[in-house]
């Protein structure tokens, strides 16, 4: 998976599953920096579950929660409405 297919998959995500956080980055003019950010942090831990004996395929279930698919539970990332 590239950089860029998995940052379009971090923007439908995050526009399903943490809209507030989406419409923010929107608004701010950073939804696809973000994204881009988020992927190429997946595929550095990609890279290193990889390097521990992972596949490709489990490299990508393991790292793809912690920045891309996130938990709306678990999500971190405060939702300012002003």
């Amino acid at each position: 998976m590239t950089q860029i297919e998995i940052a379009e998959r971090a923007k439908a995500h995050w526009r399903i599953y943490l809209p507030n956080r989406y419409a923010r980055l929107v608004s701010e003019g950073k939804l696809d920096r973000e994204a881009m950010a988020a992927a190429n942090l997946t595929l550095m831990e990609m890279e290193t579950l990889k390097l521990g004996g992972a596949n490709e395929w489990e490299a990508w279930e393991a790292a793809r929660d912690i920045f891309v698919l996130v938990d709306p539970a678990r999500d971190e990332t405060p939702d300012y409405d002003e």
